[in-house]
């Protein structure tokens, strides 16, 4: 009905907001993104439209949703690129993309749009973390574990819990701990608040290190980290204390490609990736 160009396009465009990112992704002239989305809007008689910085489709889908999984399965069968997004966490360790795969913009806030455009097969596989996952009987996700830990609270080195040995909540609810906006992520959003954490809210569109870790300057505001976000907050201290909020970082993927030989090469690959910080921190647990 439509060419793999025109669709690809589309999505791509879709999935990293802007025609200069899809135009670089895959090697083609801004004009070109421009004249095969159009292509694509016009043959399934649809309008598109910017919602809070992400692009969206109006129309009827269900043409649209029965292309789009016939050019996932022509992905898969063809040998990719298939399409991979992942927290902000994972941006070193995706450098480079695995073989057969390419990244996105990592940078996501919450978990709201990732899912929208897996379970629409604009992309082929997400990477998240614990508690903020799909649940197990969710009819079109599948989540593989990759790892667990539990989670820990950091700040800068001169804070004045940094050092101090088995402080206590209540030491911590003396200062600020961040929080994102209400229901980006709202299991661990929940768990936060129930420990007395989340209290201080920043407006984060897309991450940026600046409007999170580096509010942390200030000397007196805590946040968060795991795994791999530990290794990119090198310049902060963890605090002595055990919280009780297991976490640990998934792949999801959509259950009818889920045992593709892809997807399962895909697993390995991110499981070698991950070995170093099982060796760096001893409560990291690869699974």
């Amino acid at each position: 009905m439509i060419s793999l160009e025109a669709l690809e396009a589309l999505d791509y465009l879709l999935w990293l907001r802007t025609g200069d990112g899809a135009s670089r992704a895959l090697s083609k002239s801004q004009s070109t993104i421009s004249r095969q989305s159009r292509e694509a809007l016009v043959a399934f008689d649809l309008k598109i439209q910017r919602q809070e910085g992400e692009w969206q489709l109006n129309g009827p889908m269900d043409l649209l949703h029965l292309e789009r999984e016939l050019h996932q399965l022509y992905r898969f069968q063809r040998g990719g690129p298939l399409r991979l997004e992942a927290a902000y966490w994972w941006r070193q360790a995706l450098d480079p993309a695995p073989g057969g795969w390419c990244t996105g913009v990592l940078d996501h806030v919450g978990i709201h749009r990732p899912q929208e455009l897996l379970r629409k097969r604009i992309i082929d596989a997400w990477l998240y973390a614990a508690p903020d996952l799909p649940p197990s009987d969710d009819p079109e996700l599948q989540v593989f574990r990759l790892s667990a830990m539990p989670l820990r609270l950091v700040a800068a080195p001169d804070h004045p819990l940094a050092g101090d040995r088995r402080i206590s909540l209540q030491d911590v609810a003396r200062f600020p701990t961040l929080a994102l906006p209400s229901g980006v992520i709202p299991q661990s959003e929940q768990l936060l608040r129930q420990l007395g954490l989340w209290t201080t809210p920043m407006r984060m569109r897309c991450y940026d290190e600046a409007s999170w870790e580096g509010k942390c300057s200030d000397g007196l505001t805590i946040t968060y980290g795991l795994g791999l976000s530990l290794q990119l907050q090198s310049q902060l201290s963890c605090l002595d204390l055990s919280l009780d909020f297991p976490t640990g970082d998934a792949l999801v993927v959509r259950r009818d490609v889920a045992s593709h030989g892809a997807i399962e090469l895909l697993l390995l690959e991110l499981r070698k990736r991950l070995t170093a910080v099982a060796l760096a921190q001893p409560s990291f647990q690869l699974l």
